[in-house]
């Protein structure tokens, strides 16, 4: 067994995807181990307006690069050999980063003007512009085109590192809810000069031009609605919150929030892992390719499941370690939201599992689209009406309706996979 891990891990398709996980825990790890400085030293009141201004900045990174940076990841992929045309890439996405500052910046205005949660917190917003903007700077694409996973995950490493730092050293009261994201920009800056420094110097040639920055800017847009879905899923809660409840509720709310959404990609590795055999095993026989599902939608709903009971007996003493005592309201908030984890895995495991396995993209998009269209919906009209009690239930009643719209697509499509093989 273990000759065997030693196999996997020496070949080069096992160390990328080392290295992808490597990077992917520390974007779990480290925001986790600063939950519990951040949210008492800015108390709710500060660490709402801080999680507003890090949605709003993760909101850009999704919809300003709408899936261009995948495009050029690809096109690297395609040119790897032709260090010529890989400068004239790279030279034709920094100009499309220089370039999306200026729609940061007017977007920014809006939401001052639009979400009283920024009301008095100009220098948020402005820190939430710089921190996507340094985010979009990352040469990180460009290493994933070349295979150079370890270069890619070691430049996030960096970043993590010194914005871990640098947050438990400077920031020091409730008035410094922008400081975490102008040190995580800061943080991110230094790593990604560093690493387009590093590409500087390897390749002969880096040419800036407008045509080059218009066409990666066109390229990406078919991948729009998909960025536009991840970016509503990863970010609306807290930013249609603000339009309703003071930044002390969206610091209570967005505390419980962010101890169970991360949880949700726990299960991400079985799912990788089981794939590829899925698929594979559906080609051969139907019937055998149902009961390694149901195997894995088992192993699936039982983890959360577990998971959730766990959440539900513990969650006073998992609010009081990680967020404090000021954040008691935050305890049935938590109550509330985990069975969302429950539900989300039997989701995943119908559509991202069963469904893409027979090849169900429409599907599987059209409940993304809708999941977020109501997600929109009931967290503004519960939010507005029940403030975070209503936008925590709200989470739950996505989550069910998303699990009851695959399913329905399924029964119509003959491929439920709990009705008879």
């Amino acid at each position: 067994m273990l000759a065997r891990l030693r196999s996997v891990l020496g070949s080069p398709l096992g160390r990328n995807i080392f290295y992808l996980y490597l990077a992917q825990g520390a974007n779990y790890l480290f925001p986790l181990l600063l939950l519990p400085y951040l949210s008492r030293i800015l108390k709710p009141e500060g660490f709402g307006v801080f999680a507003a201004g890090q949605a709003f900045g993760v909101a850009l990174i999704y919809l300003l690069e709408y899936g261009f940076s995948l495009v050029a990841t690809r096109e690297v992929a395609r040119h790897r050999d032709d260090a010529y045309t890989l400068g004239a890439i790279f030279g034709g996405v920094f100009g499309v980063r220089l370039v999306l500052f200026f729609p940061a910046l007017i977007l920014a205005f809006v939401a001052y003007l639009v979400l009283p949660v920024f009301r008095g917190y100009p220098e948020v917003l402005l820190s939430a512009v710089f921190y996507f903007w340094s985010a979009s700077l990352s040469p990180g694409w460009f290493y994933r085109g070349l295979e150079k996973m370890r270069d890619a995950a070691l430049l996030d490493l960096v970043a993590r590192f010194l914005a871990f730092w640098w947050i438990l050293l400077l920031v020091k009261g409730p008035e410094h809810s922008y400081l975490p994201l102008v040190l995580n920009g800061l943080a991110t800056l230094a790593s990604s000069l560093f690493g387009s420094a590093m590409l500087y110097f390897k390749l002969p040639s880096l040419t800036f031009s407008w045509d080059n920055t218009w066409r990666f800017l066109l390229l990406g847009v078919r991948l729009l609605p998909f960025a536009t879905v991840q970016a509503a899923y990863t970010t609306a809660n807290p930013i249609i919150l603000g339009l309703f409840v003071s930044p002390r509720e969206l610091g209570v709310f967005s505390g419980a929030e962010r101890l169970v959404r991360p949880l949700s990609g726990l299960l991400e590795p079985l799912s990788r892992a089981f794939f590829s055999r899925l698929v594979h095993v559906a080609l051969l026989s139907e019937k055998e390719a149902h009961r390694l599902f149901l195997k894995v939608l088992f192993a699936m709903g039982t983890f959360s499941f577990g998971t959730v009971l766990l959440l539900e007996l513990t969650a006073p003493y998992l609010v009081h370690l990680f967020l404090g005592p000021a954040y008691a309201e935050s305890i049935p908030l938590l109550r509330i939201m985990a069975p969302a984890l429950f539900i989300g895995s039997i989701s995943h495991a119908l559509g991202a599992l069963w469904g893409l396995a027979w090849g169900m993209e429409g599907l599987l998009n059209r409940v993304s689209l809708f999941t977020v269209f109501l997600q929109l919906v009931l967290t503004t009209f519960l939010g507005a009406t029940h403030g975070v009690l209503g936008a925590a239930w709200g989470v739950v009643l996505v989550s069910l309706l998303e699990c009851a719209a695959l399913i329905i697509g399924l029964l119509k499509r003959g491929k439920f996979p709990l009705g008879g093989y």
